[in-house]
């Protein structure tokens, strides 16, 4: 993103974040989503997660990011552990575009996503009319390919993930995920977006961008997660306190914040998920 954005993001000098990661999984009755993930992500890098459709590649960028708990092994991000601290995680990370978990609203144009994340963040004018000016000129300063007035349902998903990231720079986060970066776009599109993150990670903030192969993508790392099939844990069938509903993904839209996918004190951080649907 240009310079424009970042002289309208909240005033904030933290450097990116770092992850730590050993032995990271999330184990349900129905097998496991992924499991056996090791990270070391020094601030500012720019880190590919690849792996086909249901190797666990959402599930893990919503596990940095605060959004969904896991119960194997260790994870830690900024120095905060999860799931423990998740609320503190999630108010240094943000979720560029997370199918399920943070898209385009249909009804509403760019600019009124930009509009409505500034009156969350309790940025900008007051003035509706005033917000309204100021959103627009923050989407035609950026330099991106967004048109103002384009629906959330019309934009293709090159335009989906641009107008994600948009409003990700907005709150001035440490860390970024994206997912499916490579996910209905060219090979033009998909240059640009990598170029896009690339922009970000030079500037300091911590990235996670999934997809499937990363090819020539200008990423510091690659941590390739393996699809392996529904095989659940002989301690965990039947283990007291697990989960009997299927989760939704918890949202992060313009119109409120994200739900934090946490267990309560003294319970298993064991949620039901379908291990082969699992992206």
């Amino acid at each position: 993103m240009e310079a424009t954005v970042a002289q309208h993001r909240q005033q904030d000098t933290s450097p990116g974040a770092r992850i730590r990661a050993a032995g990271l999984g999330l184990n349900t009755r129905r097998g496991w989503v992924f499991r056996d993930v090791e990270l070391d992500v020094a601030p500012g890098e720019l880190v590919a997660v690849t792996g086909a459709a249901g190797s666990g590649r959402t599930s893990l960028l919503l596990a940095v990011a605060g959004r969904f708990a896991i119960n194997r092994g260790s994870l830690s991000v900024a120095g905060h552990p999860l799931p423990r601290t998740a609320p503190a995680v999630q108010r240094l990370a943000a979720l560029g575009l997370v199918r399920g978990a943070h898209e385009p609203e249909p009804a509403l144009t760019v600019t009124e996503h930009v509009r409505e994340r500034l009156a969350l963040l309790g940025l900008g004018p007051w003035q509706p009319r005033r917000r309204r000016t100021y959103a627009r000129e923050l989407v035609t300063g950026t330099g991106v390919d967004l048109d103002p007035d384009a629906l959330g349902r019309d934009l293709d998903p090159y335009r989906r993930q641009l107008l994600c990231l948009l409003l990700a720079e907005l709150t001035a986060p440490r860390l970024i995920v994206a997912d499916d970066v490579d996910g209905g776009t060219d090979s033009t599109e998909r240059a640009e977006l990598w170029r896009v993150l690339r922009e970000r990670a030079d500037a300091g903030v911590t990235v996670l961008a999934s997809c499937r192969e990363a090819g020539e993508a200008p990423v510091d790392q690659t941590v390739r997660l393996s699809h392996r099939p529904a095989e659940p844990a002989a301690d965990d069938a039947g283990s007291p306190g697990a989960a009997d509903d299927e989760p939704t993904a918890p949202q992060d839209r313009p119109g409120g914040g994200p739900t934090p996918a946490v267990p309560a004190q003294g319970e298993p951080a064991t949620v039901e998920l379908d291990a082969q649907g699992a992206a």
